[in-house]
């Protein structure tokens, strides 16, 4: 597969999840999905990832902070839950959101909770709770991430013990008119891997994300969902891809009458960052072959330093008139 150009012009859109409609939620940010490579750690400060399971911060001094690296882009449907095990969770914990511009600068850190309060945590809070009082720099925020505080004495360790960590976002169409779900590709899909990459559902379970990575030396691979979906020309694709590192896209496979392969359609090409794009078959109307009249999709993952990507669905419409 050649190099991939970057995605230009309505070809496709990102979108930062609006409204609901017929879609399922999205998962915008899942600490449990990260590694301990992907978080930010004043010094004095250390992190233990248990992937699916749990997260533990500890403190080795007198006051330090850990934040993830992914910034999650700033929806005002945006909820967040976090919550501690308060056994194994210190008082002196402070979380922070921090708002950030589309330049990557910190606008504005919001306390969130502190003390003994911030052991509660919080239970799908809508983030615009809290945005800067002053209402300075709203305009400018583009993306936000929570960030954690511990204090402890000298010598004395402090913890806390994170059992969920999770910021959701609605998810709606984007194209005019009324879009009516016709398929949904997730874990519950059945996959078909080339050499050189894995897909993982995270379970059987309709919704459930798959995580795509490839081998140590391969520079690229693909993965086929395999069910073949009726041809609409007034179709409508949506790649939800959540956290990830590396490069993704998105083909279209079509397929005749009688089942013969016709034609990969490039649909979203190298998509570099965490969001929802969408797009509609009329913009690929000439590369689409007349003859098309079932589809099924393939996912391309490449990228020099241990790419990876999380799936959280491909959503397959079919866009009606106008109300």
């Amino acid at each position: 597969m050649k190099r991939r150009a970057t995605i230009v012009g309505l070809c496709a859109m990102l979108l930062f999840a609006l409204g609901a409609g017929d879609l399922p939620q999205r998962v915008a940010f899942d600490g449990l999905r990260t590694s301990d490579k992907q978080w930010d750690l004043d010094e004095g400060m250390t992190v233990q990832v248990e992937p699916g399971s749990g997260i533990t911060l500890r403190l080795h001094g007198v006051l330090a902070a850990a934040a993830p690296v992914d910034r999650v882009p700033y929806d005002e449907s945006a909820r967040v839950t976090l919550k501690f095990d308060p056994e194994q969770t210190s008082s002196d914990l402070t979380v922070q959101v921090e708002w950030i511009d589309a330049s990557g600068q910190l606008i504005e850190a919001v306390k969130a909770l502190e003390g003994a309060q911030a052991t509660k945590g919080l239970d799908s809070r809508v983030v615009t709770d809290f945005l800067p009082a002053s209402g300075l720099g709203h305009d400018r925020i583009k993306k936000f991430r929570l960030k954690l505080w511990l204090r402890g004495e000298n010598e004395k360790k402090r913890s806390a013990s994170i059992t969920n960590f999770r910021i959701t976002t609605d998810r709606r169409w984007r194209a005019k008119g009324d879009v009516k779900l016709v398929h949904t590709y997730d874990g519950s899909s059945k996959i078909e891997p080339d050499k050189g990459i894995a897909a993982k559902p995270q379970s059987s379970d309709a919704g459930a994300p798959i995580l795509f990575t490839i081998d140590p030396g391969t520079p690229f691979s693909a993965a086929t969902l395999t069910h073949r979906a009726a041809y609409d020309p007034a179709g409508v694709v949506m790649l939800d891809i959540g956290q990830m590192r590396g490069s993704v896209t998105l083909q279209a496979l079509c397929w005749s009458e009688s089942g013969e392969f016709l034609k990969a359609v490039d649909l979203m090409k190298d998509v570099l960052e965490t969001g929802t794009y969408e797009t509609p078959f009329t913009a690929y109307a000439k590369q689409i072959p007349p003859a098309t009249k079932q589809v099924s999709f393939k996912l391309w993952l490449g990228g020099k330093q241990e790419p990876y990507a999380w799936l959280q669905g491909i959503f397959y419409g079919v866009a009606g008139p106008a109300k």
